[in-house]
């Protein structure tokens, strides 16, 4: 799953790079990583994270690496209808809210991603999710 992510994500981000819509310095922000979530009152479960917001909320440390049953526990399942509707991070973090059973979240999401056109806004709102999601807070809401 990292791999078709990293590889959907590294040739979106070339295009838009590209076409001048991004600064090439964005690549630095799109390097994706393994690494567990807690959710309140849930065991921890792998998932699919930006690699540099793992390490502004992790220090430089790198996660253990997964165990080979918790490799196996690792949902395969990737929403190639979300990472065809939503640009770059944004439609990883759709799928990944998905896979990780937050679908209620992924749909208020998608709602507000529809309602605001402005990209600094959407930017701001997409990031400030992946950092909740990793901190295990959307099962919360």
């Amino acid at each position: 799953m990292l791999r078709h992510y990293q590889y959907w994500l590294d040739g979106f981000t070339k295009l838009a790079v590209c076409q001048g819509m991004c600064h090439p310095f964005i690549k630095n922000s799109h390097q994706l990583m393994v690494a567990d979530i807690r959710f309140p009152d849930t065991d921890s479960t792998p998932a699919v994270v930006p690699a540099c917001l793992y390490r502004l909320i992790h220090g430089k440390m790198i996660p253990e690496a997964l165990s080979v049953q918790s490799d196996m526990n690792v949902s395969l399942e990737v929403d190639n209808r979300l990472l065809r509707y939503h640009p770059m991070l944004e439609s990883i973090l759709l799928s990944e809210c998905m896979q990780l059973g937050q679908r209620s979240f992924a749909n208020k999401l998608i709602s507000l991603f529809n309602q605001f056109n402005n990209p600094e806004l959407r930017l701001k709102l997409m990031w400030l999710c992946w950092y909740d999601l990793m901190l295990g807070l959307l099962s919360l809401l």
